[in-house]
């Protein structure tokens, strides 16, 4: 990897604990690769044995459930990782992941990655809180598309990508991922057809602008009311 790898390696929080030899070794180890958009990265199914860190660049992660229906679980940016899980206990992919622009990902194999868990406790309890994040997510993902409405869901959805990947100019954030309103209806459980026109009713009240494939939110506090106010009504029913 170029020079400046070390204190790249250093901002990613996975790798916050190592110390300055540790990182010097994992710097060496680790392989840079380019994808171009919408190149598949990693195969659903294939034999894995790469961690793959994000260094510039989004990805989308799919699965493809037995009765052939995609699903995308989730959207990963700069200083995130995939591809633990093979690593970790040598089964097959369990998902696929695919470039969103051009990407540079940085790959370290399974040898560095077993040396550094075996010199590094505080690495090894970095990859668990990572772990459990990440199942708590998805814990959250399966009751937002089994409990929200259409509507709710975009919103928390872009809401969501806002905050951990947009841009904020003035009180506008701008969600640096090219995505088709296809993707968005995959992501939320919906049709191409309900964002486009949920999308399409939101630009006319100002609460977002959707431009070359770029979205930008408008008006940020309009689409966390949205998601706020179904809230006591979803509570009320529980009760």
């Amino acid at each position: 990897m170029p020079p400046g790898t070390i204190a790249q390696l250093a901002q990613v929080p996975l790798f916050a604990s190592l110390e300055a030899e540790s990182l010097a070794a994992l710097a060496s180890a680790v392989k840079r690769r380019d994808y171009k958009d919408r190149e598949r990265i990693v195969v659903q199914g294939n034999a894995g044995g790469s961690l793959f860190l994000i260094i510039s660049g989004f990805v989308k992660v799919t699965t493809v459930s037995v009765d052939g229906k995609e699903m995308l679980l989730s959207f990963m940016g700069p200083g995130e990782f995939f591809g633990e899980l093979s690593v970790l206990d040598g089964e097959r992919r369990s998902a696929s992941v695919t470039a969103i622009g051009f990407v540079t990902l940085g790959v370290i194999e399974q040898d560095s990655l077993f040396a550094l868990i075996q010199a590094s406790p505080g690495f090894s309890i970095e990859i668990l809180k990572a772990l459990c994040k990440r199942v708590r997510s998805l814990t959250v993902r399966v009751e937002e598309l089994s409990s929200l409405p259409i509507p709710v869901r975009l919103a928390h959805s872009l809401v969501s990508l806002g905050e951990r990947h947009g841009t904020r100019v003035g009180n506008a954030v701008t969600i640096p991922l090219r995505l088709t309103q296809e993707e968005l209806g995959t992501f939320i459980g919906a049709t191409r057809e309900s964002v486009n026109k949920l999308l399409g009713t939101w630009d006319e009240q100002g609460m977002v602008r959707l431009e070359n494939g770029r979205l930008t939110i408008l008006d940020v506090e309009a689409l966390k009311l949205l998601v706020q106010n179904y809230q006591p009504e979803r509570r009320a029913r529980a009760g």
